[in-house]
């Protein structure tokens, strides 16, 4: 299994266009090629994947209580160190309710700094000291984010369940778009008898695709 398996099954494009048979080896060669391509496509058009995973990143510290990540939405914070004057400092998570929500410390033990919670978006400090303004990378963060799971870890078997209906239906649409086409490459019109013409699109990626997509892509800035 690659680091960044595909994002969909071929059996969903086969279950969503029936005539598409996949018991022709070459079709279903095809149908796996473009699997992987139009994930690999979303992964870059959105700037996100949509696998719960792993990341290890830098942030510049800007003087306030509030950091947001680059991935979302957050599923869990392994460590947060903060790099100031002092040295670096290991943050600790804010202790919890009998209901599981956080309740924020003034300040905690860790060179002054109050113990953190986190949502969907950013991590919050509570009343201590604030990310400290820097110029360079002072913030280094362990966490997890994504929407859908990936039993096991990377390398088992994914929750293709789990990806967003919408996602998963762009890409469905997509794979179908792009085995239409592969079989006119270069085909801009055909005549179809008398006067009648029939126009094929020329477009990379189908604008339905990009249209489901939109909502998808990635426009916020992480680390302020």
């Amino acid at each position: 299994m690659p680091a960044n398996p595909p994002l969909i099954q071929a059996g969903d494009v086969a279950t969503f266009a029936p005539k598409l048979s996949l018991s022709n080896a070459a079709d279903a060669a095809q149908i796996a090629l473009l699997v992987g391509e139009v994930s690999d496509m979303a992964r870059n058009f959105c700037d996100r994947d949509w696998w719960i995973q792993s990341y290890n990143e830098q942030y510049y510290g800007k003087n306030n209580r509030v950091l947001m990540l680059k991935n979302r939405p957050i599923t869990a914070v392994t460590s947060i160190t903060v790099a100031d004057a002092g040295g670096n400092t290991v943050l600790s998570p804010a202790p919890t309710d009998t209901n599981g929500n956080p309740i924020p410390s003034r300040i905690s033990s860790a060179g002054g700094y109050a113990s953190y919670w986190f949502g969907p978006q950013a991590i919050y400090l509570g009343g201590g000291g604030a990310f400290p303004d820097s110029t360079f990378p002072n913030i280094y963060v362990q966490y997890s984010a994504g929407y859908a799971s990936l039993t096991g870890g990377l390398g088992s078997t994914p929750d293709y369940a789990s990806i967003p209906a919408d996602v998963k239906l762009a890409l469905i649409k997509e794979v179908v778009f792009r085995y239409e086409e592969s079989k006119r490459v270069g085909l801009k019109a055909s005549s179809e008898g008398g006067q009648q013409t029939a126009s094929y699109s020329t477009a990379p990626v189908d604008p339905e695709t990009k249209m489901l997509l939109a909502s998808w892509k990635r426009t916020w800035r992480a680390g302020f």
